[in-house]
C-alpha cells in the first residue's frame, strides 16, 4: 500500500541558502536547523524514505515561517524562491514528491494572495 506523507517539512536548497543568508548569524534559525540535515540534504532524506517501502511526500517549508526571517519585499522574494524551488523538486523527483504546499509572505496580504494564485495556477501547488 502506498503511504503519502502530507505536510512533511523540507528546505529546498535554493531557499535554504537564501534564508540562511538573511537570518541573523547564530540566531534562532541556526539553532533550529542544527542537526536537522534531512531538511535540506536530499540524499539523506531519500535513504530514509527508501526504508519505508511505497512512500511519497507532499512537502512544505519547515519552521520558521517566512515572515519570521524576512518581511516586505524580501519576504515576497523568499516566498517566490520557496515555491519555485518546491515546484522544481516535484518536477525533478516525481517518484518522491507528488505535490507541494505553497508558502506565502503572510505579512503582506495582497502579495500573499498573488503568490497563492501563482503557486497553485502556474506551479501546480496542491495547496497553501
Amino acid at each position: 500500500m502506498l503511504k503519502i506523507d502530507a505536510f512533511c517539512h523540507i528546505y529546498p536548497k535554493e531557499f535554504y541558502d537564501r534564508m540562511t543568508q538573511q537570518a541573523a548569524p547564530g540566531g534562532y534559525l541556526q539553532r533550529l536547523v542544527r542537526g536537522q540535515s534531512t531538511l535540506w540534504d536530499l540524499d539523506r532524506r531519500f535513504r530514509i524514505m527508501d526504508t519505508l517501502g511505497a512512500y511519497v511526500q507532499v512537502p512544505c517549508l519547515a519552521a520558521p515561517p517566512i515572515e519570521a526571517v524576512a518581511t516586505g519585499p524580501q519576504g515576497v522574494e523568499l516566498a517566490r524562491i520557496a515555491n519555485d524551488s518546491m515546484a522544481a523538486l516535484v518536477d525533478r523527483y516525481p517518484d518522491r514528491f507528488v505535490g507541494f504546499v505553497a508558502s506565502l509572505p503572510m505579512d503582506d496580504v495582497e502579495a500573499a494572495v498573488r503568490e497563492a494564485e501563482r503557486a497553485v495556477e502556474e506551479l501546480g501547488a496542491t495547496g497553501v
